[in-house]
């Protein structure tokens, strides 16, 4: 058995899954490889290093995970809270510090589920208790299990078998047979661009988290310390997400940063940040064009969308927290997805589940405290419309233009424009050119990109092919009899789903007569095993 990718989606279906192999009185013992690219195992982007000791997590603990994990995470949390918090208040700036003495009472009184915490303590909680569960497998027979350091390039299915191509370290070949094949690889990547035709070309951030956000602040300290005056230190975003929010938040924490930057520009087609998260939620608030379109007795998903645009905008313009919708929008909305036909609900998981998500977008305190402080200043501007990938050029100045939505004319951008950072979302799978894996997998026809392009189609059980299986969001846009998924990238949803998967291997595993294996065919570096 073959994962390929150690991330959030590899880590669950294997805790899942080896949960359900201790408890079987099966004599067969499994081979397990996993294929990890980065030295970062089992926290993937958003848990480890790569997001960073001080990002924090964007709802509350109580909406980030359901229970029963939630409550054995807490628990966790309570026998290694002496020392879990180190490396937050050593790589932490002056954010990190107030949220620690703002938080510090609910801290000691254990009170953890209102809060906003870092996630790398999660991703610290799923790797002890993947590799707990590991060695004690290996302890009561049933793996045998190798760590390689690899990119995998390419899966080509041969008959009953998959053969797995990846590169290791000093571009060394790897070649894996594998009898049941995990792909779990997160998200198609990000376009990438260039400053091109410019005199003194910005620095240019396309994925804050690449290769970790630590080396990306300081890659724009180096070019924020180059100018010689600050009123010509802009940074320009775009996009306005969380990895938006969290950018801003990394780049106010460290006290010399905010002194470097004269002001932020956030490009995105919305025009905002997600909306802030209150304590204190409006109770009973009842969504009234959802509410209408329930008492229907016919509609289609397109009228939910179109209910729930109403609904966002009656919320705002009765100053109604858009947060504070989210619980009884979110409730309607399955409700109403339940009563559609077949083909309605295929529209819905393919296109207006998505739409719907944008005006659900949330964030706590914590990282819009920073933004509204900015603003305030005049420090940061947000304009609404699409960031235009060329740059008009003269013998005068540099210009950054943006189609702005409101006028549907092209505008300029503050030309001093020192940083650029890409917060864009991720390419569909028929433009993942730059993701030689999905293009090999898509031109063999191995994967079929389903209707939404934003994910492969599989079955009920998981399989874009036969004994290949897909885990976290590229399951984005699958509809069948067992599965409804238009998103796939929320923690809690991935626990769920791999949950499902777990049990569709193990049922698998108990079926099959044969041991399942996996065949090293040349040498290859294993990752030092914890």
């Amino acid at each position: 058995m073959v994962f390929v990718g150690s991330g959030l989606s590899s880590t669950y279906t294997l805790i899942h899954y080896l949960s359900l192999l201790l408890k079987s009185t099966s004599l067969k013992k499994i081979s397990i490889t996993i294929l990890e690219q980065s030295n970062h195992l089992w926290s993937g982007i958003p848990y480890g290093a790569k997001a960073g000791f001080n990002s924090l997590i964007i709802t509350s603990l109580r909406e980030f995970i359901p229970d029963p994990e939630r409550t054995e995470f807490v628990d966790w949390i309570k026998i290694n809270v002496n020392w879990i918090f180190n490396d937050f208040k050593k790589e932490g700036g002056e954010l990190s510090e107030s949220w620690l003495k703002k938080n510090e009472s609910a801290i000691d009184r254990n009170e953890w589920d209102d809060l906003f915490i870092p996630r790398y303590i999660f991703g610290l909680y799923i790797k002890d208790k993947v590799t707990n569960l590991l060695q004690k497998a290996v302890n009561n027979c049933k793996i045998d299990y190798t760590i390689i350091k690899a990119q995998v390039t390419n899966i080509i299915k041969q008959e009953h078998l998959y053969k797995i191509i990846a590169t290791g370290e000093n571009n060394t070949e790897i070649t894996l047979v594998g009898k049941k094949v995990i792909l779990s690889i997160g998200s198609p990547p990000k376009h990438t661009f260039e400053c091109i035709h410019i005199k003194t070309p910005p620095c240019i951030i396309n994925d804050i988290y690449e290769p970790d956000i630590s080396h990306n602040i300081q890659k724009i300290r180096r070019a924020l310390l180059q100018s010689e005056k600050i009123n010509q230190n802009n940074i320009l975003i775009i996009g306005s997400n969380a990895s938006a929010l969290e950018a801003i938040y990394h780049l106010n924490d460290f006290s010399d940063l905010p002194n470097l930057i004269n002001k932020f520009y956030v490009v995105s087609s919305a025009g905002i940040f997600p909306s802030r998260i209150n304590k204190n939620v409006v109770k009973n608030y009842l969504p009234q064009h959802l509410t209408l379109l329930r008492n229907s007795k016919t509609f289609t998903s397109k009228k939910i969308l179109e209910a729930v645009k109403k609904d966002v905008l009656l919320a705002e313009t009765n100053n109604i927290n858009i947060a504070d919708t989210f619980n009884s929008i979110s409730y309607l909305v399955i409700e109403l997805l339940n009563r559609l036909n077949s083909f309605q609900q295929k529209r819905f998981v393919l296109k207006y589940g998505v739409e719907i998500g944008k005006y659900q977008r949330r964030a706590g305190n914590e990282y819009l405290d920073v933004v509204e402080n900015l603003r305030e200043q005049n420090k940061l501007e947000n304009l609404k419309g699409r960031f235009i990938k060329k740059y008009n050029h003269n013998k005068s100045r540099e210009e950054f233009n943006y189609l702005d939505k409101s006028s549907d004319s092209i505008k300029s951008i503050d030309p001093n424009v020192k940083v650029i950072i890409d917060c864009t979302g991720f390419q569909h799978l028929t433009s993942s050119s730059s993701s030689k894996l999905i293009s090999n997998l898509i031109s063999q026809k191995v994967c079929v990109t389903n209707e939404s392009k934003n994910g492969f189609k599989v079955n009920e059980n998981f399989e874009a092919n036969k004994n290949l299986f897909l885990m976290g969001p590229l399951l984005a846009g699958n509809l069948n009899k067992n599965l409804r998924i238009w998103h796939a990238e929320s923690c809690g949803r991935i626990i769920t789903l791999s949950k499902q998967l777990a049990n569709v291997l193990h049922q698998y595993q108990i079926k099959d007569k044969d041991l399942l294996y996996n065949k090293v065919e040349i040498p290859y570096q294993v990752v030092e095993q914890e």
